[in-house]
């Protein structure tokens, strides 16, 4: 006997009371992470306004996401710190910088998707299938991959989103707007001075002098980087941090710039390009991550020997930060060795908001003069910094 489709269609098909359930449940789900997305939604406008005590203020109010945790990258807590303590001491290009980190990580549908696109495109230039790539890891390579974060913020459309929109952190940005088409080069290093780095642009042969805010502090001369080289009023730098690539892969991007990720992709540096530059978590104010100047300012000062490997309990950040501000004071004391400390190290702690607090209650009148000596050869604003405090202690002895 036929079987009855009406019968059979019946049985298969969801009754009215399960598809209100099923609506019913997605509307809690929504309800659940609401407040969680509009506090994400109410500092993303705050930061676009270039308010960060707004944003901070923020993250106060709903620090923790529905799953008990706290729910904010912690290198943006650190961008927005920054940001508030020293605001009058930047220039316009640290805003420009905080535009470009924006741009990355906005809460629009449209910045969601080129998020996921940058991610996968990243996760194939290192020679992997999207699919196969566990949550885990592509979440990671989203935050931290400095080639899903150039792909992100320039070649899919982030910053030129981000500009048109025309935020008010773009008033106190200068001319953002030239960075947005700013091409991938590659550059060889050819000398470092206390506060400029001098490179040749391998298209062209031109020698060109960017801001030290420490890109060359792993390169010996002759070695190269690919980044987007772009300028602010009469300064000129990367829009982030380059990355550190050979050679070869250098000379290539130089000559056809538009193929920059099929040139890494090819290349046998393409599992680690990514790797060794910060993406969406890179600083602001300095091209060095924090591990990279908290371990060259207090390795000689005990918190690893290096000849003997690490401590095994290592201290916590509170304790990094008067750790660092002590090694500061003590080297200020003496006359300054770049062997010893370089000085974009000296210039990225001084301008990390703990560091800073534990520095200011250490100083002193006799440290007047080392820090105007110090100011005389740092780049950027911890050279404002240094003058300003100078110019406090000797007032006040």
């Amino acid at each position: 006997m036929p079987k009855s489709r009406g019968r059979n269609g019946r049985r298969n098909r969801p009754s009215t009371h399960n598809r209100s359930a099923q609506l019913r449940a997605k509307a809690a789900t929504r309800d659940q992470y609401e407040p969680y997305a509009n506090a994400i939604i109410a500092a993303n406008a705050c930061e676009a306004d270039g308010d960060a005590k707004g944003a901070l203020d923020v993250i106060g109010q709903s620090p923790h996401g529905p799953d008990g945790e706290f729910m904010w990258a912690p290198w943006r807590i650190d961008r927005l710190l920054q940001m508030e303590t020293w605001r009058r001491f930047l220039p316009p290009w640290a805003f420009a910088r905080w535009m470009v980190q924006q741009a990355g990580s906005q809460m629009t549908r449209r910045s969601v998707e080129r998020t996921l696109q940058a991610t996968d495109m990243a996760v194939k230039v290192q020679g992997r299938s999207p699919t196969s790539a566990p949550t885990s890891r592509r979440t990671w390579i989203g935050d931290h991959d400095w080639v899903a974060h150039q792909l992100a913020v320039h070649d899919l459309g982030g910053l030129a989103e981000f500009v048109a929109r025309r935020p008010g952190v773009a008033g106190l940005a200068g001319d953002v707007s030239s960075w947005v088409d700013a091409p991938m080069g590659g550059y060889r290093c050819v000398d470092e001075t206390d506060q400029e780095i001098v490179w040749t642009d391998l298209a062209s042969g031109d020698e060109i002098t960017t801001l030290n805010l420490g890109a060359a502090l792993h390169l010996q001369a002759g070695r190269c980087v690919i980044g987007r080289m772009v300028t602010s009023g009469d300064v000129r730098l990367f829009d982030i941090a380059p990355a550190p690539v050979g050679e070869a892969v250098a000379e290539a991007i130089a000559a056809s710039p538009g193929d920059w990720v099929d040139v890494i992709t090819a290349s046998a540096d393409a599992s680690h390009v990514g790797l060794l530059s910060p993406g969406q978590d890179g600083a602001l104010l300095t091209d060095l991550s924090e591990s990279v100047w908290r371990d060259a300012i207090l390795d000689p000062w005990g918190r690893g020997d290096p000849g003997h490997g690490r401590r095994e309990i290592q201290p916590t950040l509170e304790e990094e930060d008067s750790m660092t501000a002590d090694a500061i004071l003590g080297l200020l004391r003496q006359p300054l060795d770049d062997e010893l400390i370089p000085l974009p190290c000296f210039a990225a702690a001084l301008l990390s908001e703990g560091v800073w607090e534990q520095l200011v209650l250490r100083l002193r009148p006799e440290y007047a003069t080392p820090l105007g000596n110090l100011a005389r050869r740092l780049a950027g604003p911890a050279a404002d910094i240094c003058q300003q405090m100078s110019r406090a202690l000797t007032e006040s002895a």
